[in-house]
This record gives structure tokens, C-alpha cells and sequence, in this order.
């Protein structure tokens, strides 16, 4: 239900199903301490590190975030 419809996180973030600008993913995923890193005088790096693009960074918090929620209900549900 969490996915509306997408294979997965990857499939749900890359296909504009959540942020799509490199600059609001970072400002929701990053700290203020980390922001300032990726961030260069020309603006945002591109990628948020050497392996990843930012989507594949919010598609991974996605899942991750996914995951806690799917294990309160699951406590919650069977307490």
C-alpha cells in the first residue's frame, strides 16, 4: 500500500512519486552538517556520493523508513 502502486522504493522515487529535486531530497535527508558538505559554491552536488544519485539516496530512506513503520504496526498489531 506504501509503494501506490511502484515495483519498489527505486521504482517509487524515480518515477516522481516523491521528491524529484536534488536540493529538496538533500534538505529532507541530510543534516545541517552533511548538507553543508554536499553543498559547493556552484550549488548541490550532483550525485550524493560517488555510487549514488539522489534518488537512489531517497529511495533508500524510503525503504528504510518503510521498514520502521511496517515494524511498529506489527507490534502494535500483535500486542
Amino acid at each position: 500500500m506504501m509503494l501506490n502502486g511502484a515495483s519498489d522504493w527505486s521504482a517509487y522515487s524515480w518515477g516522481g512519486s516523491s521528491l524529484i529535486y536534488n536540493q529538496d531530497i538533500a534538505e529532507r535527508v541530510c543534516s545541517p552538517s552533511e548538507l553543508k558538505r554536499v553543498t559547493t559554491k556552484n550549488g548541490l552536488r550532483d550525485m550524493a556520493n560517488a555510487r549514488e544519485h539522489w534518488l537512489d539516496v531517497q529511495a533508500r530512506a524510503l525503504y528504510q523508513a518503510a521498514m520502521l513503520v511496517t515494524e511498529i504496526y506489527d507490534n502494535i498489531a500483535n500486542a
